[in-house]
């Protein structure tokens, strides 16, 4: 299936660590928006592991503007 998005920030480090953030404004809390966008920040980590074949792990954030606070989601995809 399609799946159609727009990664806000990736940043990739020296040591291989790829991290995908993706912004929210939503007026929720950081459970809230982890239980909503998960599934959605998880599919953007996939995309990036097979974009980036170099990428060993690949961590997924997201970002609540309103509160400034980064919410980790996990690694997407981590390979040896």
């Amino acid at each position: 299936s399609l799946v159609e998005g727009r990664i806000d920030l990736l940043c990739v480090g020296a040591d291989g660590r790829v991290r995908v953030i993706d912004y929210k404004t939503d007026q929720k809390s950081p459970d809230e928006l982890k239980a909503a966008y998960a599934a959605q920040a998880l599919a953007y980590a996939e995309g990036v592991r097979r974009a980036l074949a170099d990428a060993r792990t690949v961590e997924v954030w997201l970002y609540a503007v309103r509160l400034g606070l980064l919410i980790p989601v996990g690694s997407g995809v981590s390979r040896g």
